[in-house]
This record gives structure tokens, C-alpha cells and sequence, in this order.
């Protein structure tokens, strides 16, 4: 018996870890394939813009799968960590980020290393995540002002909530409807069905 429903079944100590490992490899398997699709989509679009030549979506896919799928694999792992690294810096104590140079050092560099804007270049320039996260970032600076404007930005607040809204439904839905018809492992399924909803 594997997954959440066998270590749940077994009734062993290390349940709690064998259910997270599970969950943390579930949630970074669906940031790889979102991710894969954006790197995809932007090759597309780069080519139909630079060189005014179609490509099929499929060919983008499959370029992105051969060539640049550890880049993706290892940004999945990276950006979110970075981004919440940032984040708890910026947001810790707003005045000693102000006032501590070393504070707004750390996070205004570190966003050099990995950012989600950088899986655009990804796709489009064939580079690494690095490379490509540190260009786009510059490229940024070089406008005045939009640097501020990025950080302000609340789309990926407004998405991040609506994706919680759709994953708490799929949860609610699939642990009812499992907790109605069969008792067994309703937890288990309301965990897949908020991930996959996310």
C-alpha cells in the first residue's frame, strides 16, 4: 500500500514525515509543470514576436522538456524559497530594513539569483535560471521607478488567493463527498484535491 491512504494504514511514527515528504513533493511537481508551460509559452511567443514564425505549441514543449528542464526543476525549488527569504526580510521590521543598509543589501540582491520573471528569459534566451533571473532584474533597474512598481504589484497576491479559494473548494467538495460515500480516507483526498485544485 503506497501514499498517504498506506502510511496512514500502517499506523508507524513516521507517518507525519512520509505524509510531508509526499505533500512537498506533490506541491513541487505542480510549481515544475506550471513552470514548463510558462518557459514553453514563452519560447512561442519570443519566436512569433522575433523572427514573425509561428511555433507549434507542442515544439515549444518538447524543446523545453529536452533542453531546459532542469533549469525549470531546479528555479521550481529555488524562486519560492528566495521569494520567501526576501519577503521575510522586507517585511520583518519595515524600519530596520529602511534604516539598515546590510538588511536592503541582502534583499535587493538576492532577488538577483532567482525570480519568476526569470523563467520568461528561460524560454526565450535559452538561458539558466541565473543568468536569465539576474538580466531580467537589471533590466528592471535600468527603468526608473519600475522596480517599485514590480514590488507593488498585487497579481500574484490576487492570484495566490484565488488559487487558495479554488484548491479550499476542491478540497471541501472531494472531503465531503469521500467523507459521505466512504469514510476511509477522506483526509488524504481533501489533501490531493487542495493541491491539484492550488
Amino acid at each position: 500500500v503506497a501514499g498517504i491512504g498506506g502510511a496512514t494504514a500502517t499506523g508507524t511514527r513516521l507517518d507525519i514525515l512520509f505524509i510531508s515528504i509526499i505533500v512537498i513533493n506533490l506541491a513541487w511537481t505542480m510549481q515544475v509543470i506550471k513552470n514548463v508551460q510558462e518557459v514553453a509559452i514563452s519560447k512561442a511567443i519570443y519566436v512569433y514576436f522575433s523572427r514573425d514564425d509561428l511555433m507549434n505549441a507542442c515544439d515549444a514543449l518538447g524543446v523545453t522538456l529536452k533542453k531546459q528542464l532542469g533549469s525549470v526543476c531546479i528555479g521550481s525549488t529555488l524562486v519560492p524559497l528566495i521569494v520567501l527569504f526576501r519577503g521575510t526580510i522586507r517585511c520583518c521590521n519595515r524600519d530596520i530594513y529602511a534604516s539598515t543598509p546590510g538588511c536592503n543589501w541582502i534583499a535587493n540582491h538576492i532577488i538577483l539569483g532567482g525570480n519568476r520573471y526569470g523563467f520568461v528569459h528561460v524560454g526565450a534566451h535559452n538561458k539558466g535560471l541565473r543568468q536569465a533571473s539576474s538580466d531580467t532584474w537589471r533590466r528592471f533597474r535600468t527603468i526608473p521607478e519600475f522596480e517599485q512598481l514590480i514590488d507593488f504589484d498585487i497579481t500574484s497576491s490576487i492570484c495566490f488567493f484565488s488559487a487558495m479559494g479554488i484548491g479550499a473548494i476542491a478540497a471541501l467538495t472531494a472531503g465531503v463527498w469521500e467523507l459521505l460515500i466512504d469514510k476511509d480516507h477522506y483526509f488524504e483526498l481533501t489533501i490531493y484535491a487542495f493541491i491539484i485544485g492550488y
